[in-house]
């Protein structure tokens, strides 16, 4: 009997083994985030839409002054927002000790937030918003919906409407912003504004009284149905006021080593010649949050020279520019065009950028490139794939004075029709990419990591790929990808993993051994959005149990008194 009942512990111990091996929890999902976005200073209730195995998870969101704590309730998270919290998108991670989540985005705001309030599809059921600027957290939550919100508006007063949805959200909507009558006249009205497929609305009051703003949509991927779209995902969150405003800053670039200080272009600007100051995300990106406006805006950083066009810059008096150089310029008025002269060295290669809808113009840029005799290099337009903007490499075949100009392909333009003109020689340079950001090892095991190289414009140096931000326990030895072989395109990179359970973020560097000694963060890109990952994830499974536990104490004596 005594024998049967060690081998009946036994047994259980080996079952309670394999079911500890195998019943782990998957990795929680994040869908989307309600609501997606919450202003600085302030506290909110966020639900997480997804699947979780467990609950409580803890949250991880992108830079410093945000806070994630979980509710009682499964899904329900507590997020609260440092009043200095730099404002923009943020990326949010759910996390257990199973895994993590996919990025998620959600927008810290420099204005009051509110949520929607059905039922208000109607004019006569419009949801009244007493004070602007505000930002409303909606959602098209079914087809043919329709979101009414009513605002008063003094005689002359500039309302700003725009709608953040499609491009920092990934919600599956084509908006349309309407400002109507009480009576139900269409006053005004867009449909994208150079912003995607998120629309932007300007209307000045031509009086004291309500108006009513109004959004419905249709769907992103167009389909066979005629009819508003909405559902589950059609989330977004609209933009109100009739105070200051960002359309663009002024330059649209910054010198990594300059003052860090822009001007701004947009609707009710406190004084002109309004300045603010930068903050530098990444080594090519940075914001500008000025605490008194409704939005915020993004400002590439060069390692060149950054300068503004001047005119007149016509045909017969090019603006001279000292190549490398980054500009900004305006197509202003119709049928303008804008002609720049550089010097070039035959042979040497030159890149042309010209970026105008990237960065939310209505310009549909065209380029056209001559050489000191007046011969053609280059003529086209919407060379960039992925929209109607421009990216050219061009060969001189002759040293001297070349010319470029840069026009609107249908002769329109405007003060907002802004671009961003890059020219600069072929530089060797390289970028890391991750095909999965997120890497899973057992404790006391060993996991691989596969690394993507890019190597642009003949970069031959070696490259060490290291891993950034390892937490105690987890060593991660670099791995060099040389110009020639298997590692000039990928690495793999070998994590090894004394303890766990881990969870956290980290990063994956690549640094030129030699020359100019660059850094560059791998980064892998979140689909829908399109915007780049750079922390990615590192998740430490706990040791799993090796043989069955010792047999309980209660049954030990009992086997050793028989055998006696």
């Amino acid at each position: 009997m005594n024998r049967n009942r060690v081998s009946l512990a036994l047994a259980l111990g080996w079952i309670v083994v394999f079911l500890g091996s195998t019943a782990r929890g998957a990795a929680p999902t994040l869908t989307r985030l309600e609501p997606s976005g919450a202003s600085r200073g302030s506290t909110v209730e966020v639900k997480a839409i997804g699947t979780f195995a467990k609950w409580p998870l803890r949250g991880w969101v992108e830079g410093k002054g945000v806070t994630v704590e979980a509710l009682k309730d499964s899904g329900k998270f507590r997020f609260t927002v440092a009043a200095d919290a730099l404002a923009g998108p943020r990326w949010v991670r759910l996390f257990d000790d199973e895994g993590a989540s996919v990025c998620r985005p959600f927008v810290i705001g420099t204005v009051a937030e509110t949520a929607e309030i059905e039922p208000n599809d109607a004019p006569r059921s419009a949801q009244k918003l007493s004070l602007l600027p505000l930002v409303v957290n909606g959602k098209l939550g079914k087809t043919e919906d329709v979101d009414v919100f009513a605002v008063s508006l003094k005689k002359g007063q500039t309302l700003v409407a725009a709608v953040e949805a499609r491009r920092a959200l990934a919600s599956p909507m084509d908006g349309v912003l309407q400002v109507v009558s009480p009576a139900g006249f269409t006053l005004a009205q867009n449909d994208d504004d150079g912003l995607g497929l998120d629309p932007r609305l300007i209307y000045q009051s031509p009086a004291d009284g309500t108006v009513l703003v109004r959004l419905f949509a249709f769907p992103a991927t167009p389909d066979s149905s005629i009819r508003f779209a909405g559902g589950e995902a059609f989330v977004y969150r609209l933009m109100l006021s009739t105070g200051p405003v960002i359309d663009q800053p002024w330059p649209l670039a910054v010198e990594a080593k300059g003052s860090g200080q822009v001007g701004l272009t947009g609707w009710n600007l406190p004084k002109k010649g309004f300045e603010t100051k930068v903050h530098v995300v990444d080594h090519d990106h940075a914001v500008v949050a000025p605490p008194e406006f409704a939005n915020t805006a993004e400002v590439r950083v060069v390692p060149h020279a950054s300068m503004v066009e001047i005119e007149p810059s016509a045909s017969d008096s090019p603006q001279p520019l000292n190549v490398p150089v980054t500009l900004s310029g305006r197509i202003d008025p119709s049928r303008d065009l804008d002609a720049f002269r550089f010097d070039a060295r035959k042979g040497v290669k030159l890149r042309i950028q010209v970026e105008a809808r990237a960065i939310g113009s209505p310009l549909d840029p065209t380029l056209r490139v001559l050489d000191p005799s007046g011969k053609t290099l280059f003529e086209g337009d919407d060379s960039d794939r992925a929209g109607r903007d421009l990216d050219a490499t061009i060969t001189p075949e002759v040293d001297g004075p070349h010319r470029l100009i840069v026009a609107d392909l249908l002769g329109r333009g405007g003060p907002r029709s802004v671009y961003r003109l890059t020219v600069a020689p072929l530089s060797p340079d390289f970028a890391l990419t991750l095909a999965e950001d997120r890497a899973t090892v057992k404790a006391e095991g060993s996991t691989t990591w596969k690394v993507g190289v890019d190597r642009k414009n003949g970069h031959d140096r070696p490259i060490e790929v290291r891993v950034t931000g390892l937490p105690e326990g987890v060593k991660c030895d670099p791995a060099v990808s040389t110009a020639q072989g298997e590692s000039a395109k990928s690495v793999t990179l070998t994590i090894r993993a004394a303890k766990g359970p881990l969870s956290g973020p980290i990063r994956v560097e690549g640094i030129e051994r030699d020359g100019e000694k660059r850094v560059r963060v791998a980064s892998s890109t979140v689909a829908d959005i399109g915007r780049p990952v750079l922390e990615a994830w590192l998740t430490v499974l706990p040791k799993p149990l090796i043989g069955p536990p010792a047999p309980a104490a209660s049954v030990a004596p009992s086997v050793e008194k028989k055998k006696k």
